[in-house]
């Protein structure tokens, strides 16, 4: 078996521990940490000059790619990294701070996104635990992350995160088939770990003085995880921290506000109908002359009402100057027609209309529509 090297040089020591992948049958890196900080570079070996060559991006790309989850998703031709390490020794004394932020990057448009964030408490504990040293990568299937349940509770447990959907989902190895299998080679000094996307391979030597390897067990990881139910998301939110929960709530509010402005605009619309069907007309709220009036207007009806001297004449207004008399005839009327509306329902029962023999002389009549409410109202 031989093996050929493909880049042929190294990139300036800047990428150790970082993600490599093919893309389109070429060699790519990103992210790492070099020269005591980590980066966020995504580079490819150009086979033309056989050097490193760099990507340029725009958008919001993580600070560092370094010590969380990065993967290639060939078939969108996306990058996908969240939970990584930035680290600068000129920064906060070289502390290691992790985001906890999910990015995207486009090869086609050459572009970073902020996709969302962890948020589920499940995942946080368990990487946690399984990784307190960012120096250590995490091993992907083509599909998933694969992590071990950490403490080890007396058989073998592993957690899967989907790169796609970002799902979680739990492996109990209750048939303890796995109990002397390993994933990550550094869990046995003395067991050879191969992998090779979804399948892991075990060789294990015996404890004689020539190491002779007589035992192996390869397993199909994804396997694992076939019909397994989804213990939850890495970016499910507590439902009352959720964005989307803060927008029902702000509708929610906008609506009882509305709801209630509605409500008190119709309450007092309901009032005023009520106050108003409530409200009878009554013979008292009329005065004699107005009586006398509207007597005088009934009986002239049909002959097309009365004239202003007969209608100063009926409310007394005859020793006032002409001025005076309009004035106050006109203020008796419209408070009339505001009394009689409750009778009548018309807003103007007492018109005033000009004569047919002379538009400039003034009649007064009772409207065609409250007449016959008028004649009930006369009767004896």
């Amino acid at each position: 078996m031989i093996f050929n090297r493909m880049d042929k040089t190294f990139y300036r020591g800047d990428n150790c521990h970082a993600y490599h992948f093919f893309r389109k049958g070429v060699l790519h890196s990103t992210g790492g940490y070099g020269f005591w900080r980590t980066n966020n570079h995504i580079i490819y070996f150009d086979e033309k000059s056989k050097e490193w060559e760099a990507y340029s991006s725009t958008g919001t790309p993580p600070q560092g790619i370094y010590g969380g989850f990065v993967a290639y998703i060939p078939e969108k031709d996306e990058l996908i990294s969240f939970m990584n390490y930035t680290h600068d020794v000129n920064v906060n004394n070289g502390t290691f701070f992790r985001d906890k932020a999910i990015y995207r990057y486009s090869f086609k448009n050459n572009k970073w996104a902020q996709i969302g964030s962890v948020y589920s408490k499940i995942f946080l504990e368990l990487f946690d635990k399984a990784n307190p040293d960012p120096h250590n990568g995490h091993y992907f299937t083509g599909k998933y992350f694969i992590m071990p349940a950490i403490p080890f509770s007396g058989f073998q447990e592993y957690y899967a995160i989907n790169a796609r959907t970002l799902e979680i989902f739990n492996f109990k190895d209750y048939a303890n088939r796995l109990t002397r299998f390993n994933i990550y080679s550094h869990e046995s000094k003395v067991i050879e770990v191969l992998r090779n996307k979804e399948l892991v391979l075990n060789i294990r030597p015996n404890q004689s003085e020539k190491v002779v390897y007589v035992d192996s067990q390869l397993e199909n990881v994804d396997a694992l995880f076939l019909n397994l139910k989804s213990v939850g998301f890495i970016n499910e939110q507590i439902w009352y921290q959720s964005e989307m929960f803060n927008w029902y709530l702000s509708l929610l509010l906008i609506a009882i506000i509305v709801w209630g402005v509605l409500k008190k605009g119709k309450s007092l619309f309901f009032k005023r109908f009520k106050y108003a069907n409530e409200l009878k007309f009554s013979g008292n709220l009329i005065n004699k002359s107005t009586i006398f009036l509207l007597k005088r207007l009934v009986d002239t009806y049909t002959t097309g009402g009365i004239d202003v001297d007969e209608t100063n004449s009926i409310l007394r207004l005859t020793t006032l100057a002409h001025d005076a008399q309009r004035y106050k005839r006109s203020a008796i009327v419209k408070e009339a027609n505001v009394k009689l509306a409750l009778l009548t329902n018309c807003h103007d029962t007492i018109q005033r209309q000009d004569s047919d023999l002379d538009r400039r002389q003034k009649r007064y009549m009772i409207n065609s529509l409250a007449i016959n409410a008028v004649k009930d109202f006369l009767k004896p």
